[in-house]
């Protein structure tokens, strides 16, 4: 009898814990509605969460100035004299490769130098085997490169 009377009460505990987990807060909100006389009426309706989700992906998207991508690093040095030894080594870059964009990055404490926008590891690998008679110790990084052009 007194096993019975336990297990009655627990088992009350367990179903008043399991009903109360059940509670939901609706937020969701009808974002659009189309009513026809033919097919009837549909509601689609979503989380308002979900809105300010994707609100803030498009802030952090729209802040980005790139995409992820491959460039060559030809130099990298710090020190007093780190950032005149970077814009020499690009202004020789680009007197001798035309075609290449060249751009100084500076991660404190290092000035680096890093060429190319390539979406994949094998075209900054094509680049980087020509450069290395010039730039010995180049080498591939992956970076945030612009956004190519479209023709």
């Amino acid at each position: 009898m007194k096993k019975l009377f336990f297990f009655l009460i627990f088992l009350g505990i367990i179903v008043s814990k399991a009903n109360s987990q059940t509670n939901k807060i609706d937020l969701s909100e009808i974002i659009y509605s189309v009513s026809n006389p033919e097919y009837g009426k549909m509601q689609i309706s979503q989380d308002s969460r979900l809105q300010t989700i994707v609100k803030k992906h498009i802030e952090r998207n729209e802040k980005q100035n790139g995409i992820s991508g491959w460039r060559v690093q030809i130099f990298l040095g710090s020190g007093s004299n780190a950032r005149t030894r970077a814009q020499k080594v690009k202004t020789d870059f680009l007197e001798t490769y035309l075609d290449l964009k060249c751009y100084i990055v500076h991660e404190s404490p290092y000035f680096k130098v890093r060429v190319g926008d390539f979406r994949s590891r094998v075209e900054a690998l094509k680049c980087k085997n020509q450069l290395e008679k010039q730039y010995p110790t180049c080498w591939i990084v992956k970076d945030i490169i612009n956004f190519p052009k479209i023709d």
